[in-house]
C-alpha cells in the first residue's frame, strides 16, 4: 500500500520536473493575428489571413510532432516572411481599391 503511494509521489514529482523544465508557448502568429485584427476588416481577415495561419499552425506542429525543431524554426520564419509580404500586397491593393472606388 504505501509503496503505491511512494511510486505515485515519484511519478508526480518527476512530471513536475519535467512541466519546470519546458515552456509553453503561444500557438505560432497569436500576436501576428492580434496585429492584422486591428488593421484590417474582418472579412480581410477572415479570407486572407486566418488560412495562412491555420496552414501555418499545421506544419508546425506536425514537425514538432515528429521531434523536428530546426524544421519546426525554418517554418515560421517561412511564413513570417510570406505573412509580412501577404500584408504589404494587401495593403497596396487596399489602397488602389479605395482609390478605384473614390474616383467612380
Amino acid at each position: 500500500m504505501y509503496e503505491s503511494i511512494l511510486e505515485d509521489l515519484l511519478n508526480r514529482r518527476k512530471s513536475l520536473e519535467i512541466a519546470r523544465r519546458s515552456k509553453i508557448k503561444s500557438a505560432p502568429a497569436s500576436k501576428l493575428l492580434s496585429v492584422v485584427e486591428f488593421f484590417y476588416s474582418p472579412k480581410t481577415v477572415e479570407e486572407v489571413f486566418k488560412p495562412i495561419i491555420a496552414d501555418w499552425r499545421i506544419e508546425y506542429f506536425e514537425a514538432l510532432k515528429q521531434n523536428r525543431p530546426i524544421k519546426a524554426r525554418w517554418i515560421s520564419v517561412r511564413y513570417k516572411y510570406h505573412f509580412g509580404m501577404t500584408m504589404g500586397v494587401s495593403k497596396v491593393y487596399s489602397l488602389f481599391q479605395s482609390i478605384l472606388s473614390a474616383r467612380k
